[in-house]
């Protein structure tokens, strides 16, 4: 009963954060295939290096209220385009599995790419927050 209860907990935190739902999937839709685990999209680094340094610089200076809100909602609104951009790449990647294996494997290393600047913007946002925790 305890470990049904585990799996039942952990299927439940799986299927309701959004994040964890498309790793599952994309699990499950790469089977063998190898993919780059730490691949980030061209440019994205080069952008979030730009935010973290203004995140350092409000972190070392004591917190601007309007920066560091104007920050996150910059964050917010990357997350939010990256989580519909992974919508379409399941889309894709599903009718290309059944037909071009090719373009099937490019697409799932896109949702991995997506997935990793998800957790990258996801860790963004927590140390925004931790910074409005410490004023």
């Amino acid at each position: 009963a305890e470990r049904t209860a585990a799996s039942v907990n952990e299927g439940y935190r799986t299927l309701s954060d959004d994040a964890a739902r498309a790793a599952w999937l994309l699990g499950a839709l790469a089977q063998d295939r190898m993919l780059d685990a730490q691949a980030l999209p061209a440019g994205f680094l080069q952008e979030m290096f730009a935010l973290q340094e203004e995140v350092d610089e409000l972190d070392g200076a004591g917190a601007d209220d309007a920066r560091r809100t104007e920050l996150r909602g910059q964050a917010a609104a990357k997350l939010d385009e990256i989580a519909a951009e992974r919508a379409a790449l399941f889309a894709t990647a599903e009718k290309e599995a059944a037909t071009r294996q090719d373009a099937a494997t490019e697409r799932l290393q896109a949702i991995q790419s997506n997935l990793n600047c998800e957790r990258y913007l996801r860790r963004l946002l927590q140390r925004l927050d931790g910074l409005r925790d410490d004023d």
